[in-house]
């Protein structure tokens, strides 16, 4: 296998333009997709010809996009896949395109692991974002896509769209308005309800931290239910075990709160990187 992919490497556009023909080719799912702490699923790990073409790099680029918009949900499915690992504007703008606007299940769910990789990125998390922002923001599409777009940036955990977002607290269609709260307080773990002021002295004081130390912030917020979901990520992110606790004892929460921010300082800032927010 290793053979073929180097002659096809050295052929360049040439060979690119072949393979995309092919794609994807036969594909299996890794045993290791239980193990949500890896990350998403690479498609390069699912098959011959997938792998071949992430070896193409950037040249693969145009060929795999052109085949993210395929009449075949399969093919869309895994060209939107395979584009995460293919990160720059254009790889960027096509995935938000499968999020907002792809009707099949699966494509979503491809072009979401797709948005997850290239969130590491910084053009590319920057392009995402902008895409998914100006759709939401935007009046003249469909209500559904605008929804869309918000719960798109709400799920990649965007915590740099809440300045856009919070805008949307001034919408005037209520679906729009009630989404954006909600993803408001995902990606926060605050709530200050529909206080465009309130948001915006917020973002003031916080918007330069990682998000993840807003999580921990959290752990102490007077809302349960921001606390548990504060809670329930820090433990996806750290992998930190912090034993079982009486969360509606101040103390108890004060004394968790402690043991993230140790290892954060001690371990976390170290490990993720600052354009992950």
């Amino acid at each position: 296998e290793l053979s073929a992919i180097a002659d096809l490497l050295a052929c360049g556009d040439a060979g690119a333009s072949v393979l995309v023909r092919e794609l994807p080719g036969e594909v299996s799912i890794p045993a290791r997709a239980a193990r949500s702490d890896l990350g998403p699923i690479r498609a390069s790990e699912c098959g011959p010809l997938l792998r071949a073409m992430a070896a193409f790099g950037t040249t693969a680029r145009p060929y795999v996009i052109a085949r993210s918009a395929d009449p075949d949900p399969r093919v869309r499915q895994w060209m939107t896949r395979l584009l995460g690992e293919l990160p720059g504007r254009q790889s960027a703008l096509a995935v938000a395109q499968r999020l907002m606007h792809d009707r099949d299940a699966e494509v979503r769910r491809s072009a979401f692991a797709a948005g997850q990789l290239l969130t590491h990125d910084p053009e590319s998390a920057a392009a995402l974002r902008g895409a998914l922002s100006g759709a939401a923001r935007n009046e003249t599409l469909a209500v559904t896509q605008r929804l869309s777009a918000l719960d798109a940036l709400s799920d990649l955990r965007d915590g740099q769209s809440i300045p856009s977002i919070s805008r949307l607290l001034l919408d005037t269609n209520p679906s729009i308005v009630a989404t954006a709260r909600q993803a408001l307080n995902t990606l926060a773990c605050r709530d200050f309800g529909h206080d465009l002021d309130a948001w915006s002295h917020w973002w003031s004081r916080n918007g330069q931290r990682h998000r993840v130390e807003w999580l921990i912030d959290a752990l102490l917020d007077d809302s349960a239910p921001l606390r548990r979901s504060a809670a329930e990520e820090l433990r996806t992110i750290s992998r930190l075990y912090v034993g079982h606790h009486d969360d509606t004892v101040l103390e108890e929460r004060a004394r968790i709160q402690d043991r993230y921010r140790q290892w954060w300082e001690t371990t976390g800032r170290t490990v993720l990187s600052p354009e992950q927010n």
